[in-house]
């Protein structure tokens, strides 16, 4: 729905944040289904990485480690992040959101990871772009000149000339 209001009012700057988790690659046999909808949303981020150059509208996640929120100050959940255990403050997080927000080289399918290491005497905030790429195959079905790639090619082309509404109108009905 953003994209498509941002396609129709290109005079309107455009910028998605994604809120996932570490657990979009960092897996746990407690809370796969958790993990496996953290995945997807990285899924959804890389997918729409093009937008920023085809239309202008910026695209990032971040990816916290574990946060102090009053979610586990709940009785069900304090055992998830006791005190005395290094965790991320709500500050921390959003001064990150800013720099995805704001910083010329985001923007464009990033994935910020960010999570308190060090000790409880010297903790630190440790921040790294995630690079999913390194886990492509080196040979794509959606390879130059492949009709995949054809196909998506002109897709692109379509959103940036005509908005998302174009891609699910009948023929002629644009």
């Amino acid at each position: 729905m953003a994209v498509d209001y941002w396609l129709q009012n290109r005079d309107t700057e455009g910028n998605l944040l994604w809120v996932s988790s570490m657990g979009g690659y960092v897996h746990s046999i407690q809370t796969p289904f958790y993990f496996a909808s953290k995945a997807a949303i990285l899924s959804v981020v890389k997918s729409l990485q093009g937008l920023k150059e085809l239309v202008g509208i910026r695209n990032s996640v971040i990816c916290p480690g574990p946060t102090r929120t009053p979610l586990f100050d709940q009785e069900f959940c304090r055992d998830r992040l006791p005190v005395n255990d290094l965790a991320l403050s709500t500050e921390n997080l959003a001064d990150a959101m800013m720099k995805l927000l704001t910083e010329e080289q985001y923007g464009n399918g990033n994935i910020l990871e960010i999570m308190m290491t060090g000790s409880r005497d010297h903790p630190q905030v440790h921040q790294k772009e995630v690079q999913l790429e390194v886990l492509y195959p080196t040979a794509s079905p959606m390879g130059a000149g492949t009709k995949a790639m054809e196909e998506e090619l002109n897709f692109m082309r379509m959103v940036a000339q005509q908005g998302m509404r174009s891609t699910c109108a009948p023929e002629g009905k644009h």
